[in-house]
């Protein structure tokens, strides 16, 4: 059995106990739980979410939920966060589930949500950070505008960073009565354009490529205080936006990232990235399942 814990994800989760799985990796039973959606539409648009994140960032608050963790969600919008409201109250009647209506860009507004989130549930052992959106436009990046960059990265990397800081300074690295850091885990949802350069897609993939440096980074500042950081990439979505021909190689469903969630909560490394494709196989071929994990950071260069 493990220790009581919580996250945040813009996901908030708060751990309490569990029991391992049929599997290598343990499921957490979470007490708190806090979802950040998108606040723009894709191609419009912590939380509006429509398309990939709409589907995806319900999916992980519904599996949240089946976790038996207290979940918190938040975006600016709250029709999204009513039905999901609504769909968790279903599933779990035992915790407790609620909404925060903010603008993720809006620093004030984000503070005030992490501290009225640590006052209704409790401390966060957990931050997955989830909002985001796609560029406007598949064009050529000298095709697109300087406020088209702005607005992405404002979004993508700017607001993570704004909940990522708060849920620190408010819960993460407060002292325990033992003057340790109460430590934590943060899991930003990545994308392979964090990896790769794509073609009409040059300010989106500069938004993943942020997001997995700025990663990194937290990863050796935090090291020592107990808070390991970590990506995970879910791989290609079947959304109503962006819908996948049927048996399309490689499309999975948005509740399909459950097991490398479930990975990277369980796991001790820090800095690390995971692929749900990549997890796939390598449990396929019967390894373990932390085989998936690669470092961020790439091999150091040498003469």
């Amino acid at each position: 059995m493990n220790s009581v814990h919580s996250i945040l994800f813009t996901i908030c989760i708060h751990h309490a106990t569990d029991e391992e799985n049929s599997h290598s990796i343990h499921i957490y039973t979470a007490n708190t739980f806090i979802l950040i959606f998108s606040n723009v539409n894709s191609f419009q648009e912590e939380r509006s979410c429509v398309g990939w994140w709409k589907r995806h960032c319900r999916a992980i608050a519904v599996i949240c939920a089946q976790e038996d963790a207290n979940v918190a969600i938040c975006s600016r919008t709250s029709d999204e966060l009513q039905e999901t409201l609504n769909q968790m109250k279903k599933i779990n009647k035992e915790r407790q589930f609620k909404m925060y209506t903010i603008d993720m860009r809006k620093d004030e507004q984000v503070q005030q949500m992490v501290s009225d989130v640590v006052k209704d549930l409790g401390s966060i052992d957990v931050l997955i950070n989830n909002a985001g959106r796609n560029q406007s436009e598949k064009k050529k990046g000298y095709e697109l505008t300087t406020s088209d960059l702005r607005d992405l990265l404002d979004l993508n990397l700017v607001s993570v960073h704004s909940v990522t800081s708060q849920v620190l300074n408010q819960s993460m690295l407060l002292n325990d009565e033992d003057s340790t850091c109460r430590g934590g885990t943060i899991i930003n949802i990545s994308s392979k354009a964090g990896k790769i350069g794509i073609p009409n897609m040059a300010f989106y993939c500069a938004s993943k490529f942020g997001l997995e440096g700025y990663s990194a980074s937290l990863a050796q500042e935090l090291k020592d205080c107990n808070v390991k950081v970590n990506t995970i990439s879910p791989g290609m979505i079947d959304t109503v936006s962006f819908p996948k021909a049927p048996g399309r190689k490689g499309v999975r469903s948005a509740e399909s990232v459950k097991d490398g969630l479930m990975l990277l909560l369980n796991t001790a490394k820090t800095g690390y990235y995971v692929h749900v494709d990549e997890l796939d196989h390598a449990v396929e071929k019967g390894l373990n399942p932390e085989s998936a994990l690669k470092p961020i950071d790439e091999t150091p260069f040498s003469v």
